[in-house]
């Protein structure tokens, strides 16, 4: 993978920016920018970079080489990154502890592949891996963690078609948390999952939410072969 990409995606997640969002906000289609992410671009076309560097706040020169500093001169330094300049990643308060770089994370996260099982959200997770992306720090304790991408937009904005979701299958999910739902399989199809946002739960189900259209989803008990929770960035990174 390109160096560079590695900084992009550092500083997106410290930003909270997701490609997608990047993409919009710099008119890039979504295949251009994610083939960046993915280290597949050694120097894009045009003014994306630039733009990208704009976007998430950050020097030209930092972004491409790696020249230190990272933002412009007077710009307002990130919480998020202020943070990761005074404490490692597992905790320990270090004022002189630089922000973690990615090359260190193990690139051994394995990604589902995705397919439409019909409407409203409803997909297929595959067993085997279509990729192996960076492990974060709050999943590296997690062997049988994985991640998929969002097919289409019934969770958006907070989860755009394109976006790539982390899951932690172990930690369980509290009301207002996103999760994967999945159904066990019938005589007639094989097991579906939904990406949702959970909500509630009773004896007999459980209640979740989607955005896109705004809309309540009620999962029987008796049909549902695990609820995992995607992972929020501030977990990811281990806060």
């Amino acid at each position: 993978m390109e160096d560079w990409a590695d900084r992009l995606n550092m500083v997106a997640g410290m930003r909270g920016i997701s490609i997608a969002e990047l993409a919009r906000r710099t008119g890039a289609s979504y295949e251009r920018v994610i083939k960046c992410a993915q280290g597949k671009v050694a120097q894009p076309r045009g003014t994306l970079m630039a733009d990208m560097a704009r976007e998430l706040g950050v020097r030209l020169a930092w972004l491409r080489y790696g020249e230190e500093p990272m933002e412009p001169e007077g710009a307002p330094e990130d919480s998020t990154l202020r943070y990761l300049k005074s404490s490692t990643i597992a905790g320990a308060h270090k004022t002189d502890t630089p922000a973690p770089a990615t090359e260190g994370w193990p690139r051994d996260l394995p990604v589902s592949g995705t397919h439409p099982a019909g409407g409203n959200g409803a997909m297929t997770l595959s067993e085997d891996p279509v990729e192996l992306v960076r492990r974060p720090p709050g999943l590296q304790s997690v062997p049988d963690a994985y991640g998929f991408y969002v097919l289409d937009d019934t969770m958006a904005p907070r989860y755009p078609s394109g976006e790539l979701c982390l899951v932690h299958p172990h930690r369980p999910p509290r009301p207002g948390d996103d999760v994967v739902v999945e159904l066990t399989a019938t005589a007639d199809e094989p097991p579906i999952a939904y990406l949702r946002r959970f909500l509630r739960q009773t004896a007999d189900e459980i209640v979740c939410a989607q955005f896109d259209p705004p809309r309540e989803t009620s999962f029987p008990r008796e049909r549902i072969a695990s609820i995992h929770k995607v992972m929020p960035l501030h977990e990811l990174l281990g806060f």
